[in-house]
């Protein structure tokens, strides 16, 4: 006869207190909200929580696998949209927030690839330039010459 072994004991992700996002001294916690199991899809690998900084406006933390973040999702006026996701449930919650944390990131990636795009065209064209100003590099781009049809072209004297 083989012997009877127990079910496996769920884990209470939210007890854990490593998986906790980092709070920084002054900061005030809004909501905090573990990942769960929502509508089938697994979102326990990412903790989120919205803080009031004690200088400055409202944070995003969020703690998953590959570290913690910590992102700027506005000041003032921005409160009241943020403080109206008490009235909504849990579930619901974490949702909105995990959607703002996926904006922010899209976000970030189309600005990263508009940056390089930008840089490497002047590359191609010539006007990356590197100056030196208070003994420090920098590197800017030059604007394209544009002929201004406005304007006669000059002709060479004779």
């Amino acid at each position: 006869m083989a012997a009877h072994t127990a079910p496996p004991t769920p884990v209470q992700w939210e007890t854990e207190s490593w998986r906790h996002p980092t709070i920084l001294h002054g900061d005030s916690l809004v909501f905090s909200e573990h990942g769960r199991v929502i509508n089938h899809i697994d979102f326990r690998s990412h903790w989120l929580a919205l803080v009031k900084a004690e200088i400055g406006g409202y944070y995003l933390l969020v703690k998953h696998g590959g570290g913690e973040e910590r992102t700027s999702v506005g000041y003032g006026h921005t409160a009241t949209g943020l403080l109206a996701l008490a009235s909504i449930d849990k579930d619901q919650r974490y949702l909105v927030l995990y959607t703002i944390m996926q904006a922010h990131q899209h976000a970030a990636r189309n600005a990263e690839t508009a940056t390089r795009q930008r840089y490497e065209i002047a590359f191609l064209e010539g006007r990356l330039k590197r100056r030196k100003r208070n003994n420090r590099y920098s590197v800017e781009i030059t604007e394209k010459a544009t002929s201004d049809p406005s304007t006669p072209a000059q002709q060479a004297a004779p």
